[in-house]
């Protein structure tokens, strides 16, 4: 079962007639409405004007108007307006003290309208609420009074929205737990990952160095740091897990001869000796290194160690001439070329076996270590080649220097190139004295890379979190104000344990009936409702129209609400009532507002004839005593030729005639006798012509109605019964035949309702039929009634006269 809260109005009391004077607002000015001077739109209020033809209102007022004549949208208008709900109305209310200069009020006078109360059916149904949708029973308990109601709808509506806020603060914490936990894995994996492939780094060397924080800071911080991440990952991991090599000597040897050397040898190939030869050696090179050499081991003997021939001079004269300086000299270059390029083939051929071996230098080094040494190598053997080609060619020269003879023109002789290795190890050398550096800049290049891995779940899992945590917050903040609130609510002290018996006397006071009893709740806030000693079921209107009054004027005599001294409207109190029990209403308002002086102005609006003449009798008679004054008016619609136009004016100031009209029948009487002799003149417009027209389904009716319940008390209710009884009574005649071919023919029906529509020019005919009706089946009380309201009875009936 949900709660209902009330705020603290007192509900129906009793209390002895306050005697606190005449209401004062602030400036000591007695303030009242005085006229309703302009609606410009509103309803069937449009461009509306009060003509003058009714008297300024007083402290108390009375209107009377029938169903459709703008009555209720009046007190709507009202109603809204102390609601600040309404705008652009154009309302201007004149407002003032007596005999002081008017003050315009307008729909945004709030300081005004906030003192302003309103009771009609539109109140009855926001100032009563159950706790169970189709009314009372056992589990539903009655909340009384618009502010209480509102009270209950807030709590429950805070009570529920704490259910949600909790429901999402709950989700909202889950969400943070499971994306919280998401992310904080996501981050130790990507720590773990840099530790295992960096550890050779101090900074890496262990996930207690480098962690989950370490990881978070870097997506936290600039993110321009990524640019420079690794673009491979591959090459930068092998220079973190190197090992620290030693530097290696770059390689050097003696300079080798390169072409310059092959021109050198064409030169020597191709000199010319010009001896006196011995014709034996010339042109034999074996003969002739032969020869050559055994000049010098003969140099001291004077025979041939060979053959034992004796060496004359003259034959080591011959042999000298052969072999003489020039030639001596040719083959001492020769000799020493040869010499150069062995000397160089050798040094190449030492230089590639001791070149520097590719575990010597760093691994990302190793492979083109190993190529630079492989084409040194076979440049190497290249180059020794040619040397030994050279060589052969010279030695060939030497033997036989009286024979030339030229290298081929594609011979080149290219000395092997150290300097390709020399850069290797100048790079590798470098990357000894930098290795701590690269290697920790390496491993900052593949962390990046990692962690830029990660960015894009990052700011995802973030982004979640985040907004779960601010809508946490929000609703934790929301929660807070709503916990006061409900606090609030819960200790409104509405304590209506005292009022339950005073409010089963009002009721019973009002209703003129005892079955409905009210009993405190026992949260101490609400009413049980029982009729009968069991649960109300089913509170027919009347019921709830006596509860919400009681209520309502309950509620303007709460400190609050009677310091403002409040201007209250009235409507159709008793229009869901029974007729019996109007008495009973009617002296209870007059009793609150009236005879009470806690309300500054009262106005009653009513379609109720009897509770209008009531008032008029019990105003007249208090007048001697009443403070500030009365006035009684009515409300009717006229037509004016386009729309129905709310009209209202001032009840009749003759006292003679205001005591005849005191009854309903008197007054339908007298106004529907004065339309017809109206519409009769022949001098009304259309739309003047049209008013009578929509009073006839109303008035007249309604008059006759009265007229035929006392002369056919048989048929009271059963207004067709009536009419066939009536006609049917009057004498054979022109009369008769008048009267049913007008209610016959012109209502359309047999049983002659003059509700229905009637043409505009036949409306005066048509209703005066009916005057003669009465004037028919009782010629003295037509008279009576005639002479009475001063109606000149002849002419009224004169009208129906026609062949």
């Amino acid at each position: 079962m949900s709660r209902v809260f009330s705020r603290k109005i007192p509900l129906p009391l009793t209390p002895e007639v306050q005697s606190v004077g005449w209401p004062i607002l602030p400036g000591g000015e007695n303030l009242l409405i005085r006229r309703i001077a302009k609606i410009g739109n509103y309803r069937a209020f449009q461009d509306w004007h009060n003509h003058g033809d009714s008297a300024p209102f007083r402290r108390v007022n009375v209107v009377y108007g029938p169903n459709g004549s703008g009555k209720s949208t009046l007190a709507t208008l009202f109603e809204s307006c102390s609601q600040g709900t309404l705008s652009c109305v154009n309302l201007r209310i004149a407002y003032q003290d007596d005999g002081s200069p008017e003050t315009t009020l307008n729909e945004n006078s709030q300081e005004f309208w906030r003192s302003v109360h309103v009771f009609n059916k539109s109140y009855v149904n926001r100032s009563m609420r159950f706790d169970h949708e189709d009314g009372p029973n056992p589990d539903s308990l009655l909340t009384l009074g618009e502010e209480n109601i509102h009270a209950q709808a807030e709590l429950e509506s805070a009570l529920a929205r704490r259910a949600e806020l909790e429901a999402i603060q709950a989700s909202r914490k889950a969400s943070i737990v499971s994306e919280t936990k998401q992310l904080d894995t996501a981050l130790q994996r990507t720590a773990q990952l840099v530790v295992e492939e960096l550890s050779a780094v101090d900074q890496y060397r262990a996930t207690n160095v480098y962690h989950k924080g370490s990881v978070r800071t870097r997506l936290q911080a600039d993110r321009g740091v990524f640019s420079s991440a690794s673009v491979d990952v591959e090459g930068d991991l092998q220079i973190v897990g190197a090992p620290r090599q030693h530097p290696v000597t770059a390689v050097t040897g003696p300079a080798i001869a390169g072409n310059e050397v092959v021109a050198e040898v064409r030169a020597l190939l191709e000199a010319e000796v010009t001896v006196d030869a011995i014709a034996a050696l010339k042109g034999h090179e074996e003969r002739a290194q032969w020869a050559q050499r055994g000049i010098a081991l003969h140099e001291h003997s004077v025979s041939c160690y060979f053959c034992g021939q004796p060496l004359t001079e003259t034959r080591r004269g011959q042999l000298e001439a052969h072999f003489d300086s020039a030639l001596q000299r040719l083959q001492s270059r020769i000799d020493s070329t040869v010499n150069k390029l062995e000397q160089a083939a050798a040094t190449a051929d030492q230089l590639a076996e001791s070149l520097p071996r590719p575990t010597e230098v760093y691994p990302e080094l190793a492979d083109d270590m190993l190529s630079a040494a492989d084409a040194y190598r076979t440049a190497a053997k290249t180059f020794n080649t040619t040397v030994t080609e050279l060589v052969s060619h010279l030695l060939s020269k030497r033997n036989n220097p009286f024979q030339t003879s030229q290298l081929g023109a594609d011979i080149r002789l290219t000395p092997p190139e150290l300097d390709p290795i020399n850069a290797i190890l100048s790079t590798h050398n470098a990357r000894c004295a930098s290795h701590q550096s690269d290697a920790k800049a390496a491993a900052t290049r593949v962390e990046l890379h990692r962690v830029a891995e990660l960015q894009a779940k990052f700011d995802e899992l973030t982004t979640s979190i985040k907004q779960a945590e601010d809508d946490r917050t929000t609703a934790q903040d929301e929660l807070r104000t709503l916990a006061d609130r409900i606090v609030e609510l819960e200790k409104i002290d509405a304590n209506p344990v005292p009022l339950g018996d005073e409010l089963t006397t009002n009721v019973r006071r009002l209703l003129g009936r005892s079955e409905l009893t009210f009993r405190t709740a026992g949260d101490g806030l609400r009413y049980h409702i029982e009729r009968n000693g069991s649960p109300a079921k089913n509170l027919s209107e009347g019921e709830c129209t006596a509860i919400s009054l009681l209520n309502f004027l309950a509620r303007l005599r709460s400190g609050e609400i009677a310091k403002t001294e409040p201007t209250v409207i009235i409507d159709d109190p008793v229009s869901s009532l029974d007729q019996d029990i109007l008495f009973g209403v009617s002296a209870h308002i007059w009793a609150e507002l009236v005879t009470r002086t806690t309300a500054r102005q009262v106005f009653i609006l009513t379609h109720n004839f009897e509770l209008f003449r009531q008032w008029l009798i019990q105003l007249k008679s208090a007048e001697r005593h009443m403070q500030g004054g009365w006035t009684a008016h009515t409300l009717e619609g006229r037509h004016d030729g386009t729309r129905r136009v709310p009209t209202l004016r001032q009840w009749t100031t003759d006292k003679k005639e205001s005591a005849r009209l005191r009854s309903q029948y008197h007054y339908l009487f007298s106004r529907v006798a004065k339309a017809v002799t109206d519409a009769h003149t022949g001098n009304l417009a259309l739309h003047e012509r049209m008013d009578i027209l929509a009073l006839a389904p109303n008035s007249a009716r309604r008059m006759l109605e009265a007229f035929l319940s006392f002369h056919f008390p048989q048929h009271i209710g059963d207004f067709h019964g009536g009419m066939r009884a009536a006609i049917q009574s009057i004498d054979d005649g022109p009369a008769r035949v008048r009267i049913e071919r007008y209610l016959h023919s012109h209502s359309h029906n047999e049983e002659g309702d003059i509700g229905k529509p009637l043409d505009v020019s036949e409306v005066a005919t048509v209703i005066a039929s009916l005057f003669h009706l009465i004037r028919k089946l009782d010629t003295n009380h037509y008279n009576a009634m005639c002479e009475s309201l001063q109606i000149d009875g002849a002419a009224l009936v004169a009208i129906a006269e026609f062949d």
